[in-house]
């Protein structure tokens, strides 16, 4: 009766690890998703900017090739 008794704690003691190993696991996966995310994001916001940027370039370029123009004429 008390190895019974013994084997049913283990037991439980044993399903309290392996749902603590579970939860640590899903925690550290949804960190690396959240991580990847935010990765991506930054990229995507420099991308942009870049991007951004060589339009702003683009822009004072044919501003500058008009009033270059102007003073021609």
């Amino acid at each position: 009766k008390d190895l019974e008794t013994s084997l049913r704690n283990k037991g439980q003691v044993l399903d309290g690890e392996e749902d603590q190993t579970r939860k640590t696991k899903e925690t550290k996966l949804q960190s690396k998703n959240i991580f990847d995310n935010l990765m991506k994001n930054i990229e995507k916001e420099q991308r942009d900017r870049q991007e951004r940027i060589l339009e702003l370039q683009r822009c004072i370029a044919n501003k500058e090739e008009s009033v270059k123009r102007r003073i021609e004429r």
